[in-house]
């Protein structure tokens, strides 16, 4: 009967909320640091923060509770607020999460890297129950809800992509990766080592939908997972590099691209650059390059403040900013592409040791270090070879 009694005293839940609330950020924390590909019992995190939750709803009552009848109100006024820290800590960082979501911002903060955590933790349980269809295969786990009309053939294609991928990276990946057909609740833009979401239309399998269009969104993603896995431990790369390296490899071989044209970015910029952004002729071209008009801006703003001293490949490198503030299209996959052709053949796998290295303010030494020559050499050398095949017919 005391141990009944107990339960309804404030005391008892403040404890247990700070002990769930501990436990669970401890579990979290050694998720982020010991950069699991697919924690081994996500139900742990998930099962912290249920009783979380109720330790906040009994804190509140109890000491509601007692409030009402007394005594010792002071105390448990004291109580309610001590017991709700938690949880106004975790709402914060909710908060927190979500703006920077919102404004695609993967700048490494606290928030960022503790709700990366849970939802690489989540996304273990929901996909299974989200998407009850599984295909194994040697690099690649296929989920997708019943509607996929080959499974087995894309699992085997994706296979050999990520196969092709693994040679450009130097490294095998770490552990499979979970190819969801489909959207995945709460995984938004935060790159999940472990998963690359897919197309919820056709398959990519490398042919052509019956507008004759490329499907190219599912090997962007498994490429940047790849690339992610190479990456890991430590913090992320720069999202040029993982953006762009995604782009570079979305399509199919015998499929020409890049895409997009550097040459009209660089030229759109350095024209930007001198127009007075008030001026009717700047909102004009923005209106005309609405798909890359974020990119421009900020990269036309970095012209006027560094001059002839701006480097627009480097620029790429000292970012956290996703991709509607970078020029991945535009830039970067470009870019990434060069790297591939021209260093490559000689030296299998040095992309990946670069996208390992690399952090924003470190680009130009660990580029130096990794190819042998410097990043405004071969930037020089990218825009000439821009203009070479730009050239050709």
């Amino acid at each position: 009967m005391r141990r009944l009694k107990s339960l309804g005293r404030p005391a008892v839940w403040v404890a247990v909320a700070w002990a769930a609330f501990v436990a669970l950020a401890a579990w979290l924390w050694g998720t982020r640091l010991s950069a699991v590909v697919h924690p081994p019992v996500p139900w742990v995190p998930v099962g912290l923060a249920v009783l979380l939750t109720i330790a906040l709803v009994a804190v509140v009552l109890s000491g509601g509770w007692r409030l009402v009848r007394g005594p010792r109100r002071g105390r448990a006024v004291l109580a309610v607020v001590v017991g709700l820290v938690p949880g106004a800590i975790v709402a914060w960082g909710a908060v927190e999460y979500e703006t920077q979501q919102r404004a695609h911002d993967l700048t490494p903060t606290v928030p960022l890297d503790f709700g990366a955590a849970w939802y690489l933790n989540a996304a273990e349980l929901l996909v299974s129950y989200e998407f009850p269809h599984r295909v194994d295969g040697d690099k690649v786990v296929l989920f997708h809800d019943g509607w996929v009309a080959d499974p087995t053939g894309d699992v085997r294609k994706a296979d050999e992509f990520v196969r092709s991928v693994e040679g450009l990276v130097g490294r095998p990946i770490q552990a499979k990766i979970y190819w969801v057909r489909g959207h995945l609740t709460g995984v938004r833009e935060v790159p999940l080592p472990g998963f690359a979401p897919g197309t919820s239309g056709p398959s990519y399998v490398l042919m052509p939908d019956e507008a004759g269009q490329w499907l190219r969104v599912d090997r962007r993603q498994l490429a940047r997972a790849v690339l992610i896995q190479r990456t890991a431990p430590g913090p992320r790369p720069p999202q040029a590099l993982t953006n762009g390296f995604g782009y570079a490899n979305e399509r199919p071989s015998d499929v020409p691209g890049p895409r997009a044209d550097p040459l009209w970015f660089r030229r759109e910029v350095e024209h930007l650059a001198v127009l007075d952004p008030a001026s009717p002729e700047y909102r004009v071209l923005l209106r005309e390059s609405f798909s890359a008009r974020d990119a421009l801006v900020r990269a036309a703003r970095l012209q006027r403040e560094r001059g002839m001293g701006f480097s627009l490949c480097a620029d790429l490198f000292h970012s956290e900013r996703y991709h509607y503030q970078l020029p991945n299209d535009e830039v970067a996959a470009p870019f990434v592409a060069y790297l591939l052709r021209r260093f490559e053949p000689a030296r299998p796998g040095a992309f990946g040791d670069f996208a390992s290295r690399v952090r924003p303010g470190t680009a130009e030494a660990a580029f130096q270090e990794v190819y042998g020559v410097s990043l405004a050499d071969a930037e020089r050398d990218f825009w000439a070879d821009c203009e070479t095949r730009a050239a050709a017919p």
